[in-house]
């Protein structure tokens, strides 16, 4: 009971598209119009892989994985690899395609106990929350009282002070009177240390590669001291000798860095090569408890630490505190780099 002429249907079922089919129809004959809902697939591959896939809360696969027999229409997975931010492919398939996603998971620089910057190759090691007695009562003033440093958050700091390879990757310079591509570099000012940092962090968050509300910067002088004691109280985080270069066996010169040993956080050279710029204005200390302290709110000089190869034992004690004009460059001062949250 149907007129002749066009026709168009909408053939509906539920979970897929739309399928819409035209024909004309002729009096006195039978007209037959045919649609197919074809399955399709999809094939999920991530780097790394043996990334989980997520479609919801359930787990569905581990990448590369190939799913077959699937609706048409929209999908959204995510994908979960320890160490490494959760990532997301998502699209639209059409009936019978057979369909490819992708995911570069990024790795998450506090997923693991040590992390090293992409492409620059710089070692990293994560430092936990803490609590330390920070000073000493037996030498200047400057290191008086001894006092309670309470550090309440993560943080990264480098294994190696900044070599003169890694800064010129950065920066383009090579500003250092002792060549060489693993010595640290030196003859760098507070100020070059700094442009370093944000512009290794600029690089890095425009690759997506940094933790929301973290950059790279100079460690705190209170991350400093925490991060050379590595648990212990004395003047040295071991013998002097074994993990330092200084007047008694550098030859007058700086070390490719990494040569001694390291203190018990598998940190290398905390103690002498090259002193090392901190974050802070100079302050004086407080007696009782402070947390997360980060110097003074301004002033004339920053803080170094840690002594280098042309200073004697005492400079090189894992309390001892030393200040310069932060536009000051000489031969002993270097730095290394710390991942912190923004101040």
């Amino acid at each position: 009971d149907l007129p002749s002429g066009g026709v168009k249907l909408v053939v509906k079922q539920t979970g897929w598209p739309d399928i819409e089919s035209t024909g004309t129809l002729i009096a006195g004959q039978a007209t037959a119009l045919a649609v197919e809902f074809a399955p399709a697939s999809l094939t999920v591959t991530s780097e790394p892989s043996g990334a989980e896939i997520w479609e919801g809360a359930k787990k569905i696969g581990v990448t590369p994985a190939s799913f077959s027999g699937l609706n048409a229409g929209a999908y959204r997975l995510q994908l979960r690899l320890t160490g490494h931010f959760p990532g997301e492919v998502s699209g639209r398939l059409a009936m019978s395609e057979a369909g490819k996603a992708h995911a570069a998971l990024r790795a998450d620089p506090f997923a693991g106990p040590t992390y090293t910057v992409p492409e620059l190759g710089l070692e990293m090691v994560r430092l936990q929350p803490g609590s330390y007695q920070r000073g000493s009562d037996r030498i200047t003033a400057a290191e008086k009282p001894v006092h309670t440093v309470v550090l309440t958050k993560a943080f990264l700091l480098g294994r190696y002070e900044v070599t003169q390879a890694e800064y010129r990757a950065i920066t383009g310079a090579s500003p250092s009177k002792f060549v060489g591509e693993r010595r640290p570099v030196e003859q760098v000012s507070w100020d070059d240390a700094m442009a370093f940092c944000r512009k290794l962090t600029e690089r890095e968050r425009a690759a997506g590669r940094l933790p929301e509300g973290h950059e790279y910067t100079l460690p705190t002088e209170a991350q400093w001291e925490y991060a050379c004691r590595a648990g212990t109280t004395g003047d040295y985080a071991g013998s002097l000798d074994a993990m330092a270069w200084y007047s008694a066996n550098s030859g007058s010169q700086t070390q490719p860095v990494g040569q001694k040993q390291p203190n018990a956080w598998g940190l290398y050279d905390m103690h002498g090569n090259v002193f090392e710029w901190c974050f802070d204005w100079i302050d004086r200390y407080p007696s009782g408890t402070i947390t997360d302290p980060t110097g003074a709110a301004s002033g004339s000089h920053r803080v170094d630490r840690g002594g280098s190869y042309l200073n004697e034992a005492a400079p090189c004690r894992s309390a001892a505190r030393y200040v310069c004009p932060p536009g000051d460059r000489h031969d002993r001062l270097g730095f290394r780099l710390a991942l912190s949250s923004v101040r």
